[in-house]
């Protein structure tokens, strides 16, 4: 086993490298996640489009908060700041 890749540093320190070699837990790696990438792409799209969020909200089983945060890159910004 290396442990080549490990070096001293702080808690920030950790947290960038950890985000830098995609080693987070975040969109569909989350254990939690409901939604997919692409159907992130698609509620982002309809929402922008200016589509009622509370139907899109019902349609996939979100708040219509949730649609809300997506549409402005509040949540998922990996996925919504690629302006999908």
């Amino acid at each position: 086993m290396s442990i080549g890749h490990l070096y001293v540093g702080d808690h920030t320190s950790n947290m960038v490298d950890m985000v830098e070699s995609d080693r987070s837990t975040h969109g569909e790696k989350h254990s939690n996640h409901r939604l997919t990438e692409d159907q992130v792409r698609d509620i982002c799209r309809r929402a922008r489009a200016g589509e009622n969020q509370r139907l899109i909200a019902e349609e996939y089983g979100v708040t219509q908060s949730h649609v809300s945060d997506l549409k402005h890159g509040k949540r998922w910004w990996r996925v919504t700041t690629l302006r999908a």
